[in-house]
């Protein structure tokens, strides 16, 4: 997805970096193997059971509902190889964070994709779906807990302290994009009537902040970066996530690019590429009275709905606010990144992307 959220990320930002992507390529295909491997599952993950385990749960349960998520791809992992070899590191040596990072992307492609179903905003209710549907929340919650076994055997070899952040950030970053995703349900419910523009620009950052934010911690954390220069990198990156988000709906506005999004992620993309700015300054409304049948708004056909009406609004003042704040943000992700005099050769090529 760093690809829709980055002007020209595959040419100008990925192209050097080949033996990273066999790395991380390599890395995801071991893993693969060990996911469904009881050997492996029993030494290094879950311990020895009381009792015999049916293990065919996961082969052919949850890797046949997981693998057409798992077959695309984040780029946060390469991003972040990048990261780590700028603050000094050997990509190599901690190449098995990429599973933090690209789990937690094959997670949420499924949790996003089944939470705005179109069963569960039905009066009716539909038993036999739900249970379907349940299952595949039960996986994807399989993906986000399973690369913690990484943390518990402190297998990147942090001091305690170390080890404990590293912990405190997957959690957190798991807690905040959800809480992102709350917030968009909640307004939704409203027809987003509520949403203001401050409370808009918080909530992109937290629902994307694995995109950026996410890798970029994790590096620090393993280059052993000041508690200091962590805050002042969190706020670069967080003014960049929004900086980003902005610019992807600029682009949206203006019909600048036709983006094509793997199957299964198109509504994860919704959420990187809604167009709160048009409903917040061109007075975009949305007719709640066709989802007086539902519980609740269902959100795939909202966003259906404002796209048609951003399409034939040409929303000329979201296009305006938004080229408005683009220099200040960017400024700021600048200043804050270069207060640590970090990270010079990754924000060298993330302007060549955006040709700043």
């Amino acid at each position: 997805m760093l690809n829709h959220l980055i002007d020209n990320f595959e040419e100008k930002f990925l192209r050097p970096f080949g033996r990273d992507q066999e790395l991380v390529k390599a890395t995801l295909a071991s893993e693969l193997e060990n996911l469904a491997d009881p050997a492996f599952l029993e030494k290094d993950v879950i311990g020895e059971p009381l009792f015999a385990w049916d293990y065919r749960a996961i082969d052919e349960g949850c890797l046949d509902l997981m693998k057409p998520f798992m077959q695309s791809h984040s780029y946060t992992p390469l991003f972040f190889c990048s990261v780590l070899r700028d603050l000094g590191c050997d990509p190599e040596k901690y190449s098995k964070a990429s599973l933090l990072l690209e789990y937690s992307y094959y997670a949420l492609g499924v949790i996003d994709y089944f939470d705005f179903h179109k069963v569960f905003t039905s009066h009716k209710n539909d038993l036999k779906s739900f249970a379907e549907l349940t299952q595949l929340r039960y996986a994807a919650q399989y993906l986000i807990q399973y690369p913690r076994y990484l943390v518990i055997q402190n297998a990147f070899e942090l001091t305690k302290a170390e080890n404990i952040a590293l912990h405190k950030l997957y959690a957190t970053m798991g807690v905040t994009t959800g809480c992102g995703r709350g917030v968009f349900q909640k307004w939704a419910n409203n027809c987003f009537k509520d949403m203001s523009e401050a409370r808009y620009f918080q909530n992109c950052i937290h629902t994307l902040n694995n995109f950026l934010i996410f890798p970029v911690m994790t590096a620090a954390i393993f280059a052993k970066v000041s508690e200091a220069d962590k805050n002042n990198l969190q706020d670069g990156f967080a003014a960049l996530t929004l900086f980003s988000k902005l610019r992807l709906e600029k682009q949206i506005y203006l019909k600048q690019t036709d983006f094509k999004v793997e199957e299964g992620y198109s509504e994860l993309f919704s959420l990187l590429n809604f167009p709160g700015m048009a409903l917040l300054h061109d007075k975009i409304e949305i007719d709640g009275s066709q989802f007086k049948d539902n519980k609740y708004p269902w959100f795939t056909k909202m966003h259906q709905d404002m796209f048609a009406s951003v399409a034939s609004a040409a929303p000329e003042k979201a296009v305006a606010a938004i080229e408005k704040m683009e220099k200040e943000l960017f400024e700021t992700f600048l200043a804050k990144v270069s207060k640590t005099k970090l990270l010079g050769d990754t924000v060298s090529r993330i302007c060549e992307c955006y040709e700043m």
